[in-house]
C-alpha cells in the first residue's frame, strides 16, 4: 500500500507589497493583525491546503502558533472576513476561511502532486483544481455563521492606551497621554459615549485637547521670532 500523498504545502509565495485590503486590515488591528494573519495563511497552506475550519478550537490552535491573544484572534479574523480578505461566502455558509488567491496559490503548487483531494462545495468559482484533483467531499453541510457586525459599545472597562495610539502620538507629536487619557474615559463615562473604534475615538480626542493640556513641543526659537 502505497505512502498517502501529503495534502499540504510547505511553502507559499508572498507579495512584496501588500494589497489595499491588508494595508486597511493593519491599520484597523495593527503589526500583530499582521502576524495572526501569517498565522492563519501558514496553517491554510500547511494543513489542507486550500481552507481552514474556523471552529471553537481554531482560535487556541492560533495562539499555540503566535503567542497572540485569543480576543485578538477573533477580532482579527473577523475584520479579515468583512474587509474581503477571506471569502465571506464560505465564512458564512460552511465556517471555513478561504479566499480565491489563496485556493488560486495552492491548486497551482499542487499540480505536481499525485493527488489532491478537495471538496467541491469548499472551491470557489473559477478555480481550477487540475487533473489530479479528487472530489471526496461530497455535498457539505451548511451552517449559519454571524458575521460580527461593525456596532457602537460604551467605553471597556479596561480601555488604556494601546500600542497603536502611542506610535500614532509619537508621529504626530502628542505628548502627555496619561492627562489625555483620564480625561477621555470620564467623559466617556459620564456622558455614555459610544463608538466603533475606541483607538480612533481617543486619538480624535487627543486631537482635539479634550483634556485642555499643551500637546506640541514647545519650539526653542519662538522667543528669537518675537512669537
Amino acid at each position: 500500500m502505497g505512502r498517502p500523498t501529503k495534502q499540504g504545502i510547505d511553502y507559499f509565495p508572498m507579495d512584496t507589497e501588500f494589497d489595499d485590503d491588508l494595508q486597511l486590515l493593519i491599520a484597523e488591528v495593527g503589526a500583530e493583525g499582521l502576524g495572526i494573519l501569517l498565522t492563519v495563511w501558514q496553517s491554510i497552506y500547511k494543513g489542507r491546503g486550500y481552507y481552514i475550519i474556523s471552529d471553537e478550537k481554531f482560535p487556541l490552535k492560533i495562539k499555540q502558533k503566535c503567542f497572540s491573544d485569543v480576543k485578538n484572534i477573533i477580532n482579527t479574523v473577523e475584520k479579515a472576513v468583512n474587509i474581503g480578505i477571506f471569502d465571506i461566502s464560505m465564512f458564512k455558509n460552511y465556517n471555513i476561511l478561504t479566499s480565491r488567491g489563496i485556493q488560486k496559490r495552492y491548486f497551482d503548487a499542487a499540480k505536481k502532486k499525485l493527488k489532491v483531494e478537495f471538496n467541491k462545495d469548499y472551491v470557489i468559482n473559477g478555480i481550477d483544481v487540475g487533473i489530479n484533483g479528487v472530489d471526496v467531499g461530497g455535498n457539505a453541510t451548511k451552517v449559519k455563521v454571524k458575521v460580527k457586525k461593525n456596532i457602537k459599545t460604551l467605553i471597556p472597562k479596561d480601555f488604556t492606551v494601546s500600542d497603536r495610539v502611542k506610535k500614532w502620538a509619537t508621529e504626530k507629536g502628542h505628548i502627555k497621554l496619561g492627562e489625555h487619557l483620564e480625561c477621555f474615559k470620564l467623559s466617556c463615562t459620564a456622558k455614555g459615549y459610544q463608538y466603533i473604534d475606541w483607538d480612533s475615538a481617543f486619538m480624535n480626542a487627543i486631537r482635539n485637547d479634550w483634556a485642555k493640556v499643551k500637546n506640541e513641543y514647545e519650539d526653542p526659537y519662538s522667543s528669537a521670532r518675537g512669537n
